[in-house]
């Protein structure tokens, strides 16, 4: 019986290549793969429709920013923060790299500076129907590759809404006691910083599972109100703890995208302050990959053309 063709989404070809780096053109010769479907010349290539561009169809100057807008979710790592890093690291690193959130905690130690007229400008392109920034020269958006590469979180796993065993929902009970103590605390709430300094002075038995609650929710899964722990994350923080690799990405991109929206919805009802929250670092770095995006277009159609004319 003959072997049936594998069937692939792209085809490869010897072919002439430009990468750009340092803003210096390189062209090399070699195999490439192209995406399904191809052409093999320019002749071959379909023409570009007249139909307008969504982007031609909406209006990026139609929004009036509040006077005040704060972003709950960009926070500094605490003082003790790393420290209490590297001391859990000596005991638990080898179940960080087997659940693959080593590389991410570590990034939890670094500060990304907010330029809040980056995220504005880029917020008045965002559309709520696709998902996508609706830029003059096309569309674009973050991806799960995006947030994986970016945020180190896993496209594959457990789902992050998978349920806990008798026994470990015994451990999901001692965390919610634990928060409740701090709720009964003058501050009435429990802060990022009372978790951290609970549990950092005291070696208990469920340090590991409370340092990795407190991770998810201050850096992966931040919400409003921006400093106050989640207890939702808390079954996550057990399974991760367990050494199940959970499916972190598809969640995190879909707090992107809905704080995206909230963003754009504030801007249009609200005119004294917008508060919104999400993991918004990982659009602060994708910037660099949309603008590389827009040359990349700019320098194929204006060769397009050339050859065309």
């Amino acid at each position: 019986m003959a072997q049936e063709e594998t069937i692939s989404i792209y085809r490869v070809r010897f072919e002439t290549m430009v990468s750009v780096k340092d803003g210096k053109h390189t062209t090399t010769t070699r195999y490439a793969r192209f995406l399904k479907p191809c052409a093999d010349n320019v002749d071959q290539a379909i023409n570009v429709p007249n139909t307008p561009l969504l982007s031609e169809n909406f209006s990026h100057n139609s929004t009036s920013w509040a006077s005040k807008v704060l972003f709950k979710s960009w926070v500094r790592p605490h003082e003790k923060w790393e420290e209490w890093i590297d001391r859990l690291a000596r005991k638990h690193g080898d179940i960080w790299n087997q659940t693959c959130i080593y590389d991410s905690i570590l990034s939890s130690t670094y500060q990304i500076h907010c330029n809040r007229n980056l995220i504005l400008g880029l917020a008045e392109f965002w559309c709520l129907e696709t998902n996508t920034f609706i830029f003059p020269w096309g569309e674009a958006t973050i991806t799960l590759e995006d947030v994986m590469l970016i945020g180190g979180h896993l496209v594959t796993g457990e789902p992050v809404t998978s349920p806990l065993t008798k026994a470990l929902i015994k451990v999901e009970g001692a965390m919610k006691e634990k928060r409740n103590e701090l709720l009964n605390t003058r501050a009435k709430k429990t802060t990022h910083l009372a978790w951290m300094r609970h549990f950092m002075d005291v070696e208990t038995e469920i340090e590991h599972v409370v340092f990795l609650a407190l991770w998810l929710s201050r850096y992966v899964f931040p919400s409003l109100p921006g400093d106050t722990l989640r207890k939702e994350v808390f079954p996550l923080a057990i399974h991760q703890a367990e050494g199940k690799k959970m499916a972190l990405a598809p969640a995190v991109l879909a707090s992107l995208y809905r704080n995206l929206s909230l963003l754009k919805e504030q801007a249009v009802t609200s005119q004294e302050a917008i508060i919104v929250s999400g993991p918004l670092q990982l659009v602060h770095v994708g910037v660099k990959v949309f603008k590389r995006l827009e040359f990349l277009v700019l320098v194929v159609g204006k060769k397009v053309c050339n050859l065309k004319s």
